[in-house]
């Protein structure tokens, strides 16, 4: 203890010459501290004294403090605090509340696993903003805990050394700002652990596994790839500089075997068609422990919306007509393998292949990890489907066909021709009826184009109907065959002949 003592004495001494200012808020001594037990507190009867040093075993309120003080904090811009994390320390926090003689207050929260389990170390963290109308220049009292009235909820386990209020940074033992937290991943997944720090350069980081240094493993993230089942453990990081070592909370590496698997239904193994509906199967296998609980995410295609779902029954789905990510979870876990289908809506101006992007949420003791379903995407093809106007579906457009769309092409309101359509399911042999009532300029939205319709805007132009004679002209010789085959890159995305 003295030998770190001098030690900090000669770094305090060197900021000093470097024009810092310090105020000595509490050295804990015995005899000689300017604080003591606060009555009523958890910490009566549960401190023991040393002779530079006070040992808590309390709970986590403000049991140590000083009132009647008269320091003047003005210029100071941390505080630095020297103590130790004890075993069976629940508290998650050390609180530090400083009052003026209005009796207003400041307070300054500082995570306990900052500091190290079982040796003095140094946290210095900025003091913050002051109050607005706190006299910083004459407080007069202040109190160090866990900052919960008395008499606390958590246990309390650590040993405080000193109390130093500074005007500039000094050397002082790295801060974790961000811990690494635990993770859940799936067999041959990737994940990563990090850690932020501050603190005086160089910072200097060494991971390891159940304390076990991890070879090579000395940068602020550990990056775990292709895991396995072997991969689960403890792993936690050391961070230091020139003047202390400050470890990180240990992190749990969860690795499950998980297989969740996504597939076109033998009802959509053609593709989908505009306007139509798609239904995947998806599956989840799982070996060893069962999830606490189970999750589905599905990152659908611009446009797509959710109809329904059967199979394996979820706690919560989503509504219908839901558009970007569709979401099930399971608080029931079902026993492997947990099989259901999705039905989604596809937009009628739907073109080229859509892909969809499905995850497993999967979640153990309150961590929760995602596993990407093969394939990783699930790569929709549209339907080869005959043009809408070969309504018996040989790619071959007769006399019939053609007078059918010129039907549609010369709908009138009056005199005037719009070309208008929309969807019809009764009566009409191709899934389109005559827009009797729609004017020209009218912009209407349709579950389903024809396929004539090029441009997409429910109406049937002289252009559009020459391309379709175009393909009811197909002629091998002199005969007319009205031949035609699917050809992407076309404005219809067909071509004439077979």
């Amino acid at each position: 203890m003295n030998r770190l003592r001098a030690l900090l004495t000669w770094a305090f001494t060197c900021a000093t010459l470097a024009s810092a200012q310090e105020i000595n808020v509490e050295n804990f001594n015995n005899p000689g501290a300017t604080g003591s037990v606060i009555a009523g507190s958890s910490w009566t009867n549960n401190v023991t004294r040393g002779p530079e040093t006070i040992i808590v075993a309390a709970r986590d309120d403000n049991g140590w403090g000083a009132i009647g003080q008269s320091i003047n904090a003005t210029g100071m811009n941390y505080i630095t605090i020297f103590a130790r994390l004890d075993a069976g320390n629940e508290a998650a926090s050390l609180v530090l509340n400083f009052e003026d003689q209005n009796l207003r207050t400041h307070t300054i929260s500082v995570p306990t696993a900052n500091f190290s389990l079982g040796s003095i170390t140094s946290v210095q963290v900025p003091i913050g903003t002051w109050p607005s109308g706190f006299r910083f220049a004459n407080i007069t009292g202040w109190s160090i805990g866990g900052g919960t009235p008395p008499p606390g909820t958590l246990k309390l386990r650590m040993t405080f050394d000193h109390l130093l209020l500074s005007a500039n940074q000094t050397l002082a033992a790295p801060t974790i700002t961000s811990q690494p937290v635990d993770r859940v991943v799936g067999v041959g997944g990737s994940t990563t652990l990090a850690v932020s720090a501050a603190g005086t350069p160089t910072l200097r980081y060494q991971w390891k596994r159940n304390t076990t240094a991890i070879p090579g493993a000395t940068s602020a993230t550990l990056a775990f790839s292709n895991v396995t089942l072997s991969s689960t453990d403890n792993y936690q990081v050391d961070v230091s500089n020139d003047f202390g070592t400050t470890p990180s909370r240990v992190a749990t590496l969860t690795v499950v075997d998980v297989q969740p698997t996504h597939a076109l239904a033998t009802a959509s193994a053609g593709g989908y068609i505009p306007g139509g509906t798609v239904t995947i199967t998806n599956t989840i296998t799982y070996a060893g422990t069962t999830p606490t609980a189970l999750g589905w995410q599905v990152l659908l295609p611009t446009g797509w919306s959710y109809v329904s779902d059967g199979g394996s029954a979820p706690q919560t789905k989503p509504t219908v007509g839901a558009t970007g990510l569709a979401e099930w979870t399971w608080t029931t876990v079902p026993p492997s393998p947990v099989t259901f289908t999705c039905t989604f809506r596809v937009p009628g101006a739907s073109s080229g292949p859509q892909s969809i992007t499905s995850l497993a949420q999967i979640t153990q003791s309150g961590v929760s990890g995602g596993v990407l379903a093969r394939p990783d995407p699930l790569v929709v093809q549209a339907a080869i489907l005959p043009h809408s106007a070969d309504v018996d579906g040989n790619f071959s457009l007769n006399v019939g066909e053609l007078t059918r769309v010129i039907q549609l092409y010369n709908t009138r309101i009056g005199t005037t021709r719009t070309g208008a359509y929309t969807n019809g399911t009764v009566g009409v042999e191709d899934g389109f009826a005559l827009d009797l009532t729609r004017a020209s300029g009218t912009v209407v939205t349709l579950s389903r184009y024809h396929s004539a319709d090029t441009d997409k805007d429910a109406r049937i132009s002289l252009v559009e109907l020459t391309r379709v004679i175009e393909l009811f002209n197909h002629r091998v010789g002199s005969t007319r065959l009205g031949q035609y085959h699917v050809q992407t890159g076309t404005e219809d995305g067909y071509a004439a002949g077979p």
